[in-house]
């Protein structure tokens, strides 16, 4: 065994990869810090601490559906990490820039002299705020396509950035609305979350599964032509939640099932055929590796299957300490050598489905990961 080749093959990133995660994970907790004196002032820093363990309620809840919908192929926490910290802080200064702009010039500036405070307020928050706010999020969710690509892999991938996005705007969001409202901070909080559990994290997880089809188009501009039919449908949803109480004959326990029930139907059905989806795009992107000889039929068997996995890592730690590797040595390569299969089966898929044109750039990434597959898998095969 080449050790050093296997040190090698076990790196993910390069120093460039890092600089441009670094640079963006500063711009994010920037713009957060930027709204911790917006929080703070309304009823002070004890009222402040309260709402945000109040606001966390709804995050917890969502952190929990996004590990329901990407177990099979869970992405980096780093990523998780940058797409909540987008939301909380990045979405909320650019969505509130707007907004502001639009209820203070805009709004008025467009409905006729007569026109009340009401209806400024009812224009922003019905037909502006669904448009900017689903903008300021789905931004976030192009921004890890383009820039973290290899950890873009469909429309799985664009619901989780978008849950974690729209669950980091929704965080701070409630913390706003719980300091402003802090004597009667449980009736906010049951309109906010319980009254409404499926709001802004659900409208970015419907545009990132729309930027997810991206990956498989033959289109050249696919991105920018998936990102009209995500904003229409994250915007349109957004834009009941904010305008059905203004309808002619709703009460508020009808606004409630239609601003919930249909959405939550969508969501359903979007998760399952994501799901089905990416396992049939890795397994079937996997396969001429199999017919060449590159993986065994039982790798790409066990790669369908989580509890096949777990049963693999422990065989392969077992093999490598009778193979004289260290302890641990087996499952993390058991582990990278599965990552690996995945991105394979991925980039495979990818690259048929969209019949683009395969440049030296793309070949050669391929033909990395194939050779990195077979380095690592020395650590626990003789």
């Amino acid at each position: 065994m080449n050790s050093a080749r296997v040190l090698t093959a076990l790196k993910e990133h390069s120093l460039d990869f890092y600089a441009h995660l670094i640079g963006l994970g500063i711009l994010a907790i920037l713009a957060l810090l930027e709204l911790l004196p917006v929080v703070a002032e309304p009823a002070g820093i004890s009222a402040a601490v309260v709402a945000t363990v109040w606001a966390l309620v709804p995050v917890i809840f969502t952190l929990i559906l996004v590990w329901l919908v990407d177990y099979w192929e869970p992405e980096p926490l780093w990523l998780y990490s940058f797409a909540f910290l987008w939301g909380s802080g990045v979405s909320v200064i650019l969505g509130a820039s707007i907004n502001d702009f639009a209820s203070s010039r805009l709004i008025p500036s467009l409905l006729a002299d007569g026109a009340t405070v009401y209806d400024v307020s009812r224009y922003t928050a019905s037909w502006v705020a669904p448009i900017s706010e689903e903008i300021v999020k789905g931004l976030g969710i192009v921004v890890i396509y383009v820039v973290f690509r290899k950890y873009f892999n469909g429309p799985v991938d664009g619901i989780v950035y978008g849950a974690l996005i729209g669950a980091g705007f929704g965080f701070t969001e409630n913390i706003l609305y719980f300091v402003r409202n802090f004597d009667y901070l449980a009736e906010v909080f049951t309109v906010r979350f319980l009254d409404g559990p499926l709001s802004h994290d659900t409208y970015s997880a419907l545009f990132g599964f729309c930027i997810g089809f991206a990956e498989y188009s033959r289109r050249r501009w696919a991105l920018l032509g998936w990102t009209f039919p995500a904003l229409v449908v994250s915007g349109l949803f957004h834009f009941i939640n904010n305008d059905a109480l203004n309808w002619d004959g709703m009460t508020y326990e009808k606004y409630k099932i239609v601003t919930n029930v249909p959405l939550a139907v969508v969501a359903i059905i979007m998760v399952f055929y994501a799901r089905r989806y990416e396992k049939n795009a890795v397994l079937g992107g996997l396969e001429p590796y199999v017919r060449l000889g590159w993986f065994a039929r039982h790798e790409v068997v066990m790669i369908g299957r989580i509890r096949y996995r777990q049963q693999a890592v422990v065989w392969a730690e077992n093999r490598a300490l009778k193979l004289g590797a260290p302890v641990g040595a087996g499952a993390q390569a058991m582990r990278r050598f599965q990552k690996i299969m995945l991105q394979i089966g991925h980039e495979t898929t990818r690259a048929q489905r969209s019949n683009r044109h395969v440049d030296e750039k793309d070949r050669a990434y391929l033909s990395s990961l194939l050779a990195k597959s077979q380095t690592i898998r020395q650590v626990f095969t003789a």
